[in-house]
C-alpha cells in the first residue's frame, strides 16, 4: 500500500454532534490520498456511531477507543502511533476548515518544512449564534536556521500561533525520530509540542491564509474554574525562556517573553475571585522567583499601550493598579468584541520586528 500524504488525527470526546461536520469539511473537496484516524476518547454519546457512518461515506477514515476517558493528549499521542502519513495534522472535533485547505497545505509542503503553520478565524459564538470573527495570519516567512526561527518564534506567540496544534502539519518522519508526544498536561499541552519540535532544529514555513475556523464559544472564554492556570502558564513562559536561548536569542527575545509572562499574570490575577483571592495572588507572583527572572527585562516601550501599561505597573509592584487592572479585563471578557480588539497584536508581516 502506497504511503499516504496526509495523516490527520481526530481526538474525540463526546463530539457526536459535531464531528461529521468537522470531518466532511476536511475531506469535502479533497482527493489526495490520505487518512483519517478518529480516537473516541472514552465518550459516553453518538461519537463512535457518528464516526462509523464516517467510515460508511469515506473508507480512508478508521476509529479506535479508549475504554475510558484519558485527555486530550493521550488520544493525540494513540494516534499518532497509529500514523504513517508523511504529514500529521491534528484538528478538533468541533471545528471546521476552509474549503481546499488540504490541498493549500499541500502546495505549501513542496519543499518539506519539518512544521507548516497557516493562519486561522476565530469564530466567536453566544449560545449557537456567531457574534464575530477574528482573523489570524502569520508572516509569509520559512526558516531554515536558528537565526531564521529565533526571528518569528515571538511574532508566532504573540499572535497565540504557536499555542495550537490544529493549524500545523508536522513531518511525521521528524516527529518520531526525535520521538516527540504530547505531555499529558492540561491547557498548555499544544505549545509546550510546538516549542519542542522547534528545539529540536525544526525547519518551518509559514503559510498566510486562514484555512482553519475555530469556534469560541461564550463558557470557555469567560470559565475561571481554572485554579492551575498561573502554574501552567508559569510553565509556558519558562519553555518560551528555554526556546528563546535555545536558538540563541538574547535581552532583545528575552525581554518578549518576559512581555508575555506578564500578560499570563494579568489573565491568571483576572481569573481569580475578587477580594483576598486575587490579593493572595499578587503578592506570591511579585515575591517569586519568576518575577525576578522576567520583571527585570520588561521594557516600557514594548508593546501596545495596554501592555505599556501592564508593564510599569508590574516593574512598580503596585499591588492596588494591578488589581484594578485585572478587575478591568475580567469585566472586558465577557464583551467578546472589546476583549478580541485589547489583544490584538500586529500580524503578518508587521508582527516580525525587522
Amino acid at each position: 500500500m502506497d504511503r499516504p500524504f496526509f495523516s490527520i488525527i481526530y481526538p474525540a470526546f463526546n463530539a457526536g454532534k459535531t464531528l461529521k461536520s468537522a470531518v466532511i469539511s476536511m475531506l469535502s473537496s479533497y482527493r489526495c490520498s490520505l487518512e483519517v484516524i478518529i480516537v473516541d476518547d472514552g465518550s459516553t454519546d453518538e461519537t463512535a456511531q457518528a464516526a462509523e457512518e464516517l467510515i460508511k461515506l469515506f473508507p480512508t477514515v478508521s476509529l479506535c477507543r479508549h475504554g475510558e476517558n484519558r485527555g486530550l493528549p493521550a488520544a493525540r499521542n494513540t494516534g499518532l502511533s497509529r500514523a504513517c502519513g508523511e504529514y500529521v495534522l491534528f484538528p478538533d472535533s468541533d471545528d471546521n476548515v476552509k474549503a481546499g485547505c488540504l490541498a493549500e497545505i499541500q502546495r505549501a509542503l513542496s519543499e518539506k518544512p519539518d512544521m507548516l503553520i497557516f493562519g486561522l478565524t476565530e469564530e466567536y459564538y453566544k449560545g449557537e449564534k456567531k457574534t464575530h470573527t477574528n482573523t489570524i495570519l502569520p508572516p509569509d516567512a520559512a526558516s531554515k536556521s536558528k537565526d531564521e526561527t529565533l526571528r518569528l518564534l515571538m511574532p508566532l506567540e504573540e499572535n497565540l500561533l504557536l499555542g495550537y496544534a490544529w493549524n500545523k502539519a508536522y513531518r511525521l518522519d521528524f516527529i518520531k525520530a526525535n520521538g516527540l508526544q504530547f505531555e499529558n498536561i492540561r491547557l498548555v499541552e499544544d505549545i509546550l509540542f510546538n516549542l519542542a519540535v522547534i528545539r529540536a532544529g525544526a525547519s518551518v514555513t509559514c503559510l498566510p491564509l486562514p484555512l482553519y475556523n475555530y469556534a469560541k464559544r461564550e463558557k470557555s472564554i469567560t470559565g475561571t474554574d481554572m485554579p492551575d492556570y498561573y502554574p501552567l502558564h508559569k510553565r509556558r513562559a519558562e519553555e518560551l525562556w528555554n526556546t528563546a536561548l535555545a536558538l540563541g536569542g538574547g535581552n532583545r527575545e528575552l525581554s518578549r517573553v518576559a512581555l508575555r509572562w506578564s500578560r499570563f499574570v494579568l489573565s491568571a490575577v483576572s481569573r481569580e475571585k475578587s477580594g483576598k483571592p486575587r490579593r493572595k495572588l499578587i503578592k506570591e507572583i511579585f515575591a517569586s522567583p519568576e518575577y525576578g527572572r522576567y520583571a527585570p527585562l520588561l521594557v516600557s516601550v514594548d508593546g501596545n499601550r495596554a501592555e505599556r501599561t501592564l508593564t510599569r505597573i508590574i516593574k512598580s509592584k503596585n499591588e492596588t493598579a494591578l488589581y484594578m487592572l485585572a478587575a478591568f479585563t475580567s469585566a472586558a471578557k465577557r464583551n467578546q468584541k472589546l476583549f478580541t480588539r485589547l489583544k490584538q497584536k500586529p500580524q503578518g508581516e508587521k508582527s516580525v520586528v525587522k
